[in-house]
């Protein structure tokens, strides 16, 4: 899903690994023969299977530099214990023949990494230089990245079935480039499967959707994030074996074929997002509210016309979640980005949405200004049930029930 959400046609790259994976063992099995001889069940006992598990397990089996280092090791290990294995002398001491030793050390190591380091001894890390060579490489400034143009962004009666079972139903809204659209509503109101079915990830049961005038209704979400939306998810999605900087760069890399420059330009979004200094680190070492500004940073590196973002400020403190609107809004400033953002932060939305529109049940119950939202009937009897309490609403009182730990 997040690879899709970049512009990754998933389904075609895992058809060509598979084919070229295919291709890497059919030319190693014809290797093997022409040394061998000739092919036989002998040569796939317990022994060699023994010896590939150990090269993943002692490397780490999810890093490509792991699994290299592994198979270093593994037949470094097996050259020194083969040699003692048929017996040797060293001066006065004759060693006996111990037979099966190769398979003993080896079982011994696979069990000791398992028991110190799981993960292998390179876990998720890749041999990298970039430290160094980086040096030289500075962040582009934002707003002089070109982004795409479209024009408005428009559902009209989209719905979404689940086995008959209605999760959205005739939802419409429009957003052009600049406008900020809050998306709010109780849990369940189904916010989530509208922006889902926005992108792609969910077909649309019924109803259409357009982008810059075109039927988009159909498009898959590598076509809709290469078409100029970008995305961020509820459950955060970085791909934890890259570092921040390489997690920017996938979608720049995707859009524009690998290119030096492009990482200059995703140090510039890492700069505006004011996280440049984690560039070189793994996701899982960034404080939960970084790491949401690196899913934010790479949606903005598809130089989209349109970002969606399910709930940017979850996890963040008030001082966060502040910081948090006057960069997105200074970003819709500058470049003119539309934004649609899913959000339960009401003070969040109504200081900085220009347009907001209220699902409940799967249905829209109000569009409108904030100013129009806040005394709308249906969206008072959604949130608080009675209209007299419509003074919960307001900005300042939504302010000083977060601040008191509330919830509205």
């Amino acid at each position: 899903m997040a690879a899709e959400s970049m512009g990754v046609n998933s389904k075609r790259l895992n058809h060509l690994s598979w084919v070229l994976g295919a291709g890497v063992a059919a030319a190693a099995g014809a290797l093997m023969v022409h040394i061998v001889g000739a092919a036989s069940p002998r040569n796939f006992y317990i022994v060699m299977t023994i010896e590939l598990i150990a090269m993943m397990v002692l490397g780490g089996q999810k890093s490509v530099s792991g699994s290299f280092i592994g198979a270093v090791l593994v037949s470094l290990i097996i050259f020194i214990v083969r040699k003692f294995e048929g017996g040797v002398e060293i001066g006065s001491l004759q060693i006996p023949k111990i037979f099966g030793a190769t398979q003993l050390v080896l079982s011994f190591a696979i069990l000791f990494i398992l028991y110190k380091k799981p993960g292998g001894i390179f876990g998720l890390n890749e041999l990298t230089f970039a430290p160094w060579v980086n040096k030289g490489i500075n962040p582009v400034l934002t707003k002089d990245i070109n982004l795409q143009q479209k024009g408005e962004l428009k559902t009209c009666g989209l719905t979404k079935r689940f086995g008959g079972l209605p999760a959205l139903t005739d939802a419409n809204l429009t957003v052009k480039p600049g406008q900020i659209l809050g998306l709010i509503g109780p849990n369940g109101a189904g916010k989530s499967t509208l922006i889902n079915t926005i992108m792609g990830t969910y077909f649309a049961s019924d109803g259409a959707l357009y982008l810059g005038g075109q039927d988009a209704t159909l498009w898959p979400a590598y076509k809709l994030a290469r078409g100029g939306i970008g995305r961020s998810f509820q459950q955060i999605k970085l791909a934890e074996t890259l570092s921040v900087l390489e997690n920017v760069m996938l979608p720049l890399a995707v859009m524009s074929g690998p290119d030096a420059a492009l990482e200059g330009e995703a140090l510039g979004w890492l700069q505006r997002l004011n996280i440049l200094h984690h560039a070189h680190h793994l996701p899982s070492e960034l404080p939960y509210g970084d790491q949401r500004r690196v899913e934010v940073a790479r949606a903005l590196a598809l130089n989209p016309t349109y970002v969606l973002l399910d709930e940017p400020a979850a996890g963040m403190n008030p001082e966060e979640t502040e910081e948090l609107r006057q960069l997105l809004t200074n970003i819709r400033d500058e470049l003119g980005i539309g934004i649609i953002i899913v959000e339960h932060d009401l003070p969040l939305i109504m200081t900085m949405c220009d347009q907001i529109v209220v699902l409940n049940r799967g249905k829209t119950i109000a569009s409108g200004t904030p100013k129009e939202i806040q005394t709308n009937p249906a969206v008072i009897e959604a949130y608080i049930g009675s209209e007299s309490d419509q003074h919960l609403l307001e900005p300042e009182n939504l302010q000083r029930s977060k601040q008191q730990g509330g919830s509205v």
